[in-house]
This record gives C-alpha cells, structure tokens and sequence, in this order.
C-alpha cells in the first residue's frame, strides 16, 4: 500500500543507492562535500551502505555537516525540550519553507546527532524528475506529494496522502514526518500556513475535528537564516509573476535552485522547536463554522511560527531601509543587495529580459523578504 508514495525500505534504498553511486554526478558531488577524500570515495561509500538509517548516518549527516561548516557561520537550535518530545511520541512537524532541501535536511541532522528518530519527510515530485534525484531522496525517507495531477485525480491524490500520514503518525512502529506548511516555499518571507494543507490532514479522519487534529499532532519548527538561500532568485520570480501574471519555470530551474541553496553563504542559521498545538487551540478552532476553522487554525500556526522566527541583523537592516534609514547599520545589507542585484539578469538560461525598473523591484523585493518577520510583528 502507498507504493507509488513511500520512502524506500531498506533492501530498496540499498540498490538505489548503487545506482547512485554508478552516476558521473557522484564523484562532483563527492569532491564537493568531502574535497579531503578520493574522488571515488562516496561512491565507495554508497554501495557500502546498508539501509536507510545507516545511509543518514555515515552519508546525509556528514554531507549537511560539510554544508554547514563550508557555507554558515554556525547553526543554533531553541526548544531543545520539544525537541525531545520526539523521542517518545510522533508529530507532524509543520514547518517553514526557505530552502527546498536543507530545511529538512538540518532537522534530520540535529535529530540524528541527539540520538532522536529521524522523521519522514515530504516532497513535491517536482523535485525528483531526475532518476538519481529520486532515488538519493526515497532513500533518504522522502515521502512523494503529488503535485502535477489533474483536477479529476485531486481528490483521490490528497486523501492518499492523508491517509499515509495518518498511517504513519498513529500505527504502531510508525514516524514522525517533516510537512512544509505550505506548497513551495515563501517567496516573499512571509510564513503563512495554507488552510488547504490542514483540510488535507483533516480529510482522512473518521472523527470529530478534535479527534482528528489529536490523532495528528502538530508541532511547530521554524528555521532562520541569516542570508536566505536564493534571495535573489525569490525575489526575481516575485517580480516577474507580478509583471507578467504568472510565472513559468526554465528546464532545471528547481535543480538550480537546489544547487544554489546548497553553496550560497547563509551567515548564522536557528532551527527552533515549538510548543505543541495545544488541546485548547484546536478546540477553538473546532468552534468557528466549517469553512472557518482550518483558517483559523492556520492563524494560530502562523503566531507559532512567527514567534519562532529568529530576527538576524539582515531584517532589521531590511526593515531600516523600508523606513527610508541608510547608515552605517545599513552598509553592509546594500552591499549585498547591489551585488545580488547585478546577477539577475543572468541568473536564469532562456529567462525573460530584465528592464532598470525590473532590478529595482527585485532590489525592493528582496528588502521586503528579509523584513517580513519584523513588518509582520508591527
């Protein structure tokens, strides 16, 4: 059951984790993350793996361990105690979204390295068009969201993947699993939570929305980065699909954007574990009419994740600049924006052309995106 959606089991993960390691693309990969080995080493260390668990330990959490020392300032983590819960119990995490692959990523790594279970984690299959790509991620527990179906198989699509959560989190034997609170990540820096998503989680259930909402508890994270990871490219697309009413991704954008999330400086980055959504906030949102109460709901996520947001230096120099203060504070921001700027005309194959007033809009929204925590808390 769930074949087409679920991560690899064991046997499954280590024959696709040969396939990897037979790809050109490993050895880049390889000279990337552990540039002190032999070019062969993870291909070596690929076929030596031996099920899920062992490929997080002796692959994933080594490779986001190099991410994190070659392209941060360090990584710091809040609500150690919440964290803990997940040692004992099972939650859907809903998250933020900055990053497509090392959200996640850093969760499961702090996990691992605590000695708590790792979640599940799930994914657009956007992402994973590429055979190699699918197979590192279902190795790696990547639970697939179907994104592409048609309006006929939407139904049936969102409550396979409800039922799956649901499976998970409440069957014995089961797991916790990592959901972006929304679909796609927040252009615009602004973490709101789509009602949609929660229906979904709802959608499965037998029971009242109480009973459903504690058979699925939803714990909070919220990670911060200091430099967000495709700033400019975010922003870019803010500006076009404003400019043009839609926008349509170039061939390989996404794995562009997962590449450049990976490399980029991100100065400092907070990963913060929440409360629990309480018995209490689910009771009032049971209260609102039917239509009503998964937008309030995700009203009481946002207020979560709001107050778990990290405030770097960045926003508030974001936020200044909003107000019309340029300073001293400021200089080093409008440093970075004018450089990141003056890569957008170039930052996509095949993109459409950028006009003066383009550069300047992206120039505005990428201020914006970095000052939405704190224009959200006015």
């Amino acid at each position: 059951m769930f074949e087409d959606i679920r991560p690899y089991e064991d046997a499954q993960a280590v024959a696709a984790l040969h396939r990897v390691a037979q790809e050109p693309v490993t050895a880049r990969i390889s000279a990337y993350l552990f540039p002190d080995r032999e070019p062969g080493a993870l291909a070596a260390l690929l076929r030596d793996i031996r099920g899920v668990d062992d490929f997080q330990h002796r692959v994933m959490s080594p490779a986001v361990e190099a991410i994190l020392t070659r392209t941060t300032d360090g990584l710091s983590i809040s609500g150690e105690e919440n964290m803990r819960l997940l040692a004992g119990r099972r939650f859907v995490l809903l998250a933020n979204h900055r990053d497509i692959v090392l959200d996640s990523a850093i969760l499961e790594y702090v996990l691992e390295r605590n000695g708590i279970p790792c979640t599940e984690i799930a994914a657009g299959n956007n992402l994973i068009t590429l055979p190699f790509v699918r197979d590192l991620m279902r190795s790696n527990r990547m639970v697939t969201v179907i994104r592409d179906s048609s309006s006929h198989d939407r139904f049936r699509v969102s409550m396979e993947f409800s039922q799956y959560i649901r499976s998970l989190v409440t069957s014995s034997g089961g797991n916790s699993i990592w959901l972006a609170h929304r679909g796609g990540r927040a252009k615009n820096g602004e973490d709101l939570t789509e009602p949609g998503l929660l229906k979904m989680l709802d959608l499965s259930g037998e029971g009242s929305f109480e009973d459903n909402f504690a058979a699925l508890p939803i714990m909070p994270v919220c990670i911060s980065y200091e430099y967000e990871p495709c700033a400019m490219l975010k922003a870019r697309e803010t500006v076009l699909t404003q400019r043009e009413g839609s926008y349509h991704k170039a061939p390989m954008e996404d794995m562009q954007s997962v590449v450049t999330g990976i490399v980029q400086p991100k100065g400092r980055v907070h990963l913060a574990f929440g409360e629990p959504i309480s018995a209490a906030e689910i009771a009032e949102a049971a209260a609102c009419s039917r239509n009503e109460r998964y937008r309030y709901l995700a009203s009481q996520i946002d207020a979560h994740l709001l107050d778990l947001y990290h405030v770097w230096p960045t926003a508030e120099a974001a936020y200044c600049l909003l107000q019309g203060v340029s300073d001293s504070d400021t200089a080093a921001f409008e440093a970075y924006l004018g450089h990141e700027v003056s890569r957008a005309p170039m930052a996509l194959d095949g993109g459409p052309a950028l006009s003066d007033a383009d550069l300047s809009a992206i120039r505005r929204a990428m201020t914006e995106l970095y000052a939405a925590p704190i224009l959200r808390r006015r």
